[in-house]
């Protein structure tokens, strides 16, 4: 079962906001996924490269549009709020 909060605030950054808490809750679940599934004697870098790829491909799939124009992949993945929080 999932549960969905249905939010009455409506204001943009805040959306913005629990987006990146939203974001950070998924990167740390899939980190300590994988460590859950470290093999004795396994590099820890290996171990998050693992979960940097899962995030990525589950963000690929369900946030982004499937397109070869980089124009348009660089609209959605840096947008103008993305570039500010990280001065790209």
């Amino acid at each position: 079962m999932t549960i969905k909060n249905q939010s009455t605030n409506n204001d943009p950054q805040i959306g913005q906001l629990r987006a990146a808490i939203e974001h950070r809750a998924t990167w740390f679940y899939l980190l300590l996924d994988e460590f859950r599934k470290k093999m004795p004697g396994e590099a820890w870098e290996e171990v998050a490269r693992r979960a940097i790829h899962r995030c990525g491909v589950l963000h690929g799939n369900q946030k982004f549009s499937r397109t070869a124009d980089l124009r348009r992949f660089a609209e959605e993945f840096a947008n103008e709020v993305t570039q500010k929080v990280f001065e790209m």
